[in-house]
């Protein structure tokens, strides 16, 4: 239950650090970790994507990037469909997140994410992805630019048929080039 106020807040920040060093760590395995977030009395992701919206600490978010990163690398490509299509969501708003440190781990989220669609991932749901990132890689902020550039890699590597035309799409209307042409270089 959420509640208003500091100790309700630093309640909420240790409960997410705890969680992203139980995942860290792999105290749990994928497989179980995969019946978990299919149980909806525990309402793991929800809580988690709560938090990614904390606004009372940034520490708070950056922290719950940090345990959803973890999260995805422990289970992997376990992570359902249903489930993917609701994170990803999440994350790409944290792209406009007022803190660059969150905005920054928030793309390394981005990376783990992309390990868990696998190749056979809806072309559909890539394309969100991907659209809802690449604006990011023309950001002000070179780290958060090389940050989101990482991320595409990743996605591009794995979906070369949908990145392909979306950088394109977007290659005229980027201030700079040279991360959609490393991506697109990569192809």
């Amino acid at each position: 239950v959420w509640e208003v106020g500091k100790t309700a807040a630093s309640i909420r920040f240790h409960a997410v650090v705890t969680l992203g060093t139980y995942f860290r760590h792999r105290l749990v395995g994928s497989g179980e970790l995969a019946k978990i977030l299919l149980d909806d009395r525990v309402g793991l992701l929800p809580t988690l994507h709560s938090t990614l919206e904390e606004d009372y600490y940034a520490d708070t978010r950056l922290a719950s990037c940090h345990t959803l990163e973890a999260l995805l690398r422990c289970v992997g490509e376990r992570l359902t469909d249903e489930q993917k299509r609701l994170v990803y969501p999440e994350l790409t708003k944290r792209l406009d997140d007022s803190s660059d440190r969150v905005r920054v781990q928030c793309c390394g989220t981005l990376e783990a994410l992309v390990e868990c669609l696998g190749r056979d991932y809806c072309e559909t749901n890539t394309g969100y992805l991907l659209k809802g990132v690449l604006i990011h890689m023309d950001d002000t902020n070179p780290e958060v630019q090389e940050a989101v550039c990482r991320a595409v890699e990743k996605l591009a590597r794995l979906k070369p048929q949908v990145c392909r035309p979306c950088l394109h799409e977007v290659r005229d209307q980027h201030r700079g080039v040279a991360y959609i042409d490393r991506v697109l270089g990569q192809l």
